[in-house]
């Protein structure tokens, strides 16, 4: 699925830059993949765009046998949790083993990180963005890969997405992840974490923290909007609350903004 982006644009791009892929899109790692006829993928895609559903997951994941609708926690109504149930059986996500016992049977998939870097790479490209997920670069080395690369206008950004919540997200990812934009040279970065909480509490505070130690001078970051932060109009940080293309979408506005600004300083 590509969303009918042309990546056309963006890996010639890369190539120009001396950047060649060596891996990208590990789509048999994403639960997505378990999923069989258009039918099924369409209703995956819906039930997959709401966080409620993605905390579902990342429960389900975690349980993966024995699961009962009471084994979940309080942020999830019992009766969302017992339609969720039906649905993922439907869709071949569980097995339901009697009794209101489910099974996760796809003992491969630990986490659902893969399917929200593939997830956020199809709302990318249908908002016109052309961009891949799961990157590997050849000639970057940097550690781990780079989640979503794509390309606003001419210029490349690269998105880190977490779906752990802000209290599991340590300083040493931050790190990486400004190791990673350093290596790559984006004109923007996005740190993006699923979640509904404040990111001015922890993820905000540890960016400029490792902001310091990195150029060795204080960086406070400004709020955009909501829960929504940024560092000059380049380096972003946010959450998925409203929605994660919205907040996508003003972080590259402000992105545009400042860079009309740099070039037409005369009309401001």
């Amino acid at each position: 699925m590509n969303g009918g982006a042309d990546l056309t644009p963006l890996l010639s791009f890369l190539l120009q830059r001396g950047l060649t892929i060596s891996r990208r899109e590990p789509f048999e790692k994403t639960l997505f993949s378990r999923i069989s006829g258009k039918e099924g993928k369409v209703r995956f895609l819906a039930l997959f765009s709401s966080y409620t559903f993605r905390i579902f997951l990342r429960d389900v994941i975690s349980m993966r046998r024995g699961i009962r609708p009471e084994r979940f926690g309080l942020f999830i109504e019992k009766e969302v949790v017992e339609r969720y149930l039906d649905e993922a059986v439907a869709l071949g996500l569980l097995e339901k083993k009697g009794d209101e016992t489910f099974d996760f049977p796809h003992d491969e998939i630990t986490d659902i990180g893969d399917t929200f870097e593939f997830h956020l790479c199809q709302t990318l490209r249908k908002m016109g963005y052309p961009a891949t997920w799961g990157v590997k670069f050849d000639a970057v080395s940097s550690g781990g890969d780079f989640d979503l690369v794509g390309l606003a206008g001419t210029s490349l950004f690269y998105i880190e997405a977490k779906t752990s919540p802000p209290k599991h997200i340590e300083k040493n990812e931050i790190v990486s992840f400004l190791e990673r934009t350093k290596a790559l040279k984006p004109d923007l970065a996005i740190f993006l974490n699923d979640t509904h909480l404040r990111m001015k509490d922890k993820l905000v505070p540890l960016m400029e923290e490792s902001l310091e130690e990195a150029s060795g001078e204080p960086h406070r970051m400004e709020r955009v909007e909501r829960e929504i932060f940024t560092l000059r109009g380049r380096l972003f940080v946010t959450n998925t609350k409203r929605d994660a293309g919205v907040n996508l979408r003003v972080c590259f506005n402000r992105f545009f903004e400042e860079r009309w600004k740099e070039s037409m300083p005369f009309l401001k």
